[in-house]
């Protein structure tokens, strides 16, 4: 019977022939290859003979070395002295063997290439020498950084991060593309403005990943460039976020007023600055100059046209330092859908622990409270003035919501309109505790149930009490117990209860039958005819009108707290009308 051969044909016998070069030069450059390179070498070395390293009477010829790091491997054939090729059958199979050296010590480790998975073996002398490698060269990398943190100042955790690494990896990678050149050539040539664009398209990815999920909705942002020499920023997300009591965007920015540090600024919270129209509507002198050279990097158009010449005025000349013109001033608020506005940045209030400059952390706490109650405060007018947009947008809002926001701007408007230095002077601010009416707001009880039900918004979330934003010491910015800001006795509370009772029922409308329309159009009237038989109800009313009646000075700022103080049965002298105001809300 005739033997069956697998090659049935000359053409089968053919394909099988030009098949075995492709699958024996598989076998000699498989995956483990990969990331080593080959060292160049000349057609006279390729076949010169040579002994093995450390087997005697063994030859080698058609060398090939290839590197990776530290680790250095010589893939060959095994031959005879005279350069004849010792066979295996009919094969002619390559070996591989590490050539690594450490203080005179050889490595030996040797296998046949088709049985090699990874290169990679135990006790390699490769590892010591590429420890020893890797230590010299952090230890200079170390020297160079720590000679760059004291010519600039740079702080020690800064110099330690991992975005310095990543810079060292970087300059790395670009050495290892071009090994042969040396250091010197392949420094980059660094330009300030096209590292400050780089950062600025940075930062537009970024914000683009960050603000996926408050896509389609409404912010508002404030700069303003006051409060001795920094900048402090809110970003006040909107509508159903703020309603539906999701975390406000809060937060705080700190650095000096320079047309570079607004422009840096302003790539980190805007996705598209070519396209975002940026509206000012005013600025004191603090920083006026400079956030119009800032913003006018992003754009071509002249940002002083959109002032009028009242504005523009103002842009050089101080005046009377209102808190609410103050804030308005200072605003940009270009009603953008928020990805293409606003950028979260982690700055925060938490950022003060690791400051050193006690003053500074002192004036940056009360910015920080004043700008979050500036913050609220704007969001409920912006959502007064587009309640009709938000409703035909059929957003997430509830009437009952809208209409409580609504009040809450309307009765604290006049607030904002007269008082003058008593919020703008630092040292009012904290001799008096006016700044308390933002802080016990936002972190009271009685804040915090009301940010709960949705009824004005959530803050984000912090640990800090009232004492943090009055503390002169690092120390005590730690909360250590809740802290209450005014204790009452038995009757001041039954009287400060039955006051609240009656701003809670303003505040849910058509108070004592009097249309909430007529508040709108004259606040003066509406309080007016508010019916004189309930004493509370006449009480509450009257206090109304002499908030609305508030005098635009100190000394008439005063007077006013004293009478108020009297209404609610509130002696105390630490007390402020904003303190006040906070116990109606």
């Amino acid at each position: 019977m005739k033997k069956e051969t697998p090659i049935e044909d000359t053409k089968d016998l053919q394909l099988f022939i030009n098949l075995k070069p492709v699958k024996r030069q598989r076998m000699q450059k498989a995956d483990h290859m990969m990331g080593w390179n080959g060292e160049l070498l000349t057609k006279q070395e390729f076949n010169e003979v040579t002994p093995h390293p450390w087997k005697p009477n063994e030859f080698r010829t058609n060398c090939e070395f290839y590197n990776r790091g530290a680790f250095r491997i010589c893939i060959y054939s095994k031959c005879k002295e005279n350069g004849d090729l010792i066979k295996s059958g009919n094969s002619n199979h390559k070996y591989a063997h590490c050539c690594c050296q450490y203080h005179g010590e050889r490595c030996q480790w040797e296998q046949r290439m088709d049985q090699i998975k990874d290169f990679k073996h135990d006790n390699c002398l490769g590892e010591k020498l590429e420890l020893d490698i890797v230590g010299a060269s952090s230890e200079m990398i170390e020297k160079a950084i720590a000679n760059f943190a004291r010519i600039h100042n740079i702080p020690f955790e800064v110099c330690a991060s991992p975005e310095m690494r990543d810079i060292i990896i970087k300059s790395m990678n670009l050495q290892y593309v071009f090994s042969n050149e040396i250091s010197e050539n392949l420094a980059p040539e660094l330009d300030s403005k096209r590292i400050r664009l780089s950062m600025i398209d940075q930062a537009h990815e970024n914000c683009f990943k960050r603000l996926q999920q408050f896509r389609g909705r409404y912010a508002s942002l404030i700069l303003d460039g006051g409060m001795i020499s920094h900048t402090h920023v809110v970003a006040v997300l909107l509508t159903s976020p703020m309603l539906d009591c999701l975390p406000l965007l809060l937060t705080l920015h700190t650095g000096n007023i320079t047309s570079d540090g607004y422009a840096k600024l302003v790539s980190q919270i805007s996705l598209d600055l070519t396209k975002l129209e940026i509206i000012i509507s005013g600025s004191t002198t603090d920083g006026a100059t400079a956030l119009a050279a800032g913003l006018s990097l992003f754009s071509p158009n002249n940002y002083s046209k959109y002032l009028t010449g009242k504005n523009a005025k103002l842009l050089y000349n101080r005046c009377a330092d209102h808190l609410l013109d103050r804030a308005f001033r200072n605003a940009i608020c270009p009603n953008k859908i928020i990805d293409q506005m606003i950028n979260l940045m982690n700055t925060e209030i938490n950022s003060l622990h690791s400051m050193n400059n006690e003053k500074e952390i002192e004036i940056y706490a009360r910015s920080f409270s004043k700008t979050r109650w500036i913050g609220l405060f704007l969001s409920a007018r912006w959502l007064v003035m587009h309640k009709d947009q938000i409703l035909k947008s059929k957003l997430k809002i509830s009437v009952y919501s809208l209409r409580f926001t609504e009040h809450f701007y309307y009765i604290t408007k006049p607030l904002f309109e007269t008082v003058s230095k008593l919020e703008s002077n630092t040292a009012s601010i904290c001799q008096d505790r006016s700044d308390l009416f933002a802080t016990a707001f936002a972190l009271s009880y009685p804040g915090q149930q009301l940010m709960i039900s949705g009824s004005i918004g959530s803050v984000q979330a912090s640990d800090q009490n009232v004492t943090t934003f009055l503390s002169t010491k690092i120390s005590s910015l730690i909360p250590k117990s809740p802290v209450v800001v005014h204790e009452l006795d038995e009757d001041e509370s039954k009287k400060a209860s039955l006051f609240e009772a009656e701003a809670y029922e303003f505040l849910l409308g058509n108070y004592c039958r009097v249309k909430d329309s007529l508040l709108l159009i004259n606040p003066f009237v509406y309080w007016m005819s508010v019916k004189k038989g309930n004493s509370m109800k006449q009480c509450f009313a009257d206090f109304a009108l002499r908030i609305l009646s508030l005098p635009a000075s100190e000394a008439g700022c005063e007077r006013i707290f004293s009478e108020a103080k009297r209404v609610l049965g509130l002696s105390r002298h630490l007390m402020s009308l904003q303190t006040i105001f906070c116990h109606l809300v």
